[in-house]
């Protein structure tokens, strides 16, 4: 079962959330409202509830994006 977390508790997770990459709440939501994120509007708790492993796999791939823009340049 994948895990879904709110913007704050990814943040408290994974600090270079905005650290490296300098991402916010606003950034995640449109980001999962874009499709780049997995995850759901939990009406219960009225936030957006992002999975895990879709938030891994976007921080892996704009890493690598950074570092094959800076090899190229």
């Amino acid at each position: 079962m994948n895990l879904h977390l709110s913007s704050n508790e990814l943040f408290e997770k994974y600090p270079e959330l905005k650290t490296r990459f300098k991402w916010t709440s606003r950034n995640l939501n449109y980001f999962f409202k874009s499709r780049l994120l997995v995850g759901y509007y939990n009406q219960r708790r009225q936030k957006v509830l992002i999975d895990e492993d879709s938030v891994l796999k976007l921080m892996e791939h704009t890493q690598s994006s950074i570092e094959e823009a800076i090899e190229d340049s």
